[in-house]
């Protein structure tokens, strides 16, 4: 009997009626497109956040005097922080930051969504908006702290944040057509 067993799991095995089953051929691991993927830092350098705004143009919208850019070391080539000052008042400031890498949203509405109060770092969930021609936030982090922020095709990230939603408002889209105009198409 136990002859037989075995010639009849030998001839379901060579009629390809095995009960274990066949494993799968391995494949190579799926990667993003090249479009999906953020630039590397060395083929696309880090666009420099002092050059997005002129110190005229702060001050006319501020009212400031004495106004400076102040590059900030941020130690990193993927980040260029400049804070535009009231002269020797660093408290008084107009904070614009790069940062290449970041994922492009789909739409404001969908980027209003992900950041929503940044874990409770907002007064409340970031506001789309919609009339930049691209996806872009404001954000209300209390005093000195009222952004807008847009994520770019190119994975570029622009934040512009001063005390008053009004002065962010007037500055953040000329800092944006000077980074557009910087970026590759």
């Amino acid at each position: 009997m136990r002859g037989f067993v075995v010639l009849l799991v030998i001839a379901l095995t060579a009629c390809g009626k095995s009960e274990a089953p066949t494993p799968a051929p391995k494949s190579a691991p799926e990667t993003a497109p090249a479009a999906a993927m953020p630039p590397e830092p060395k083929d696309f350098p880090t666009p420099d956040a002092c050059t997005l705004l002129d110190v005229d143009s702060v001050a006319a919208v501020t009212g400031w005097k004495a106004t400076k850019a102040v590059p900030v070391s941020t130690g990193a080539v993927y980040l260029s922080y400049c804070h535009f000052v009231d002269g020797k008042k660093t408290a008084h400031a107009v904070k614009v930051e790069v940062a290449v890498g970041s994922a492009y949203p789909e739409n404001a509405d969908e980027y209003a969504h992900a950041v929503g109060d940044m874990m409770g770092r907002l007064k409340a969930p970031a506001t789309p908006v919609t009339n930049l021609g691209v996806p872009a936030i404001e954000m209300d982090g209390g005093p000195d702290a009222q952004s807008m922020q847009t994520r770019l095709p190119q994975h570029v990230e622009l934040t512009v944040t001063s005390a008053s939603m009004d002065v962010t408002r007037t500055l953040f889209p000329q800092a944006l057509v000077r980074m557009r105009a910087k970026l590759p198409e």
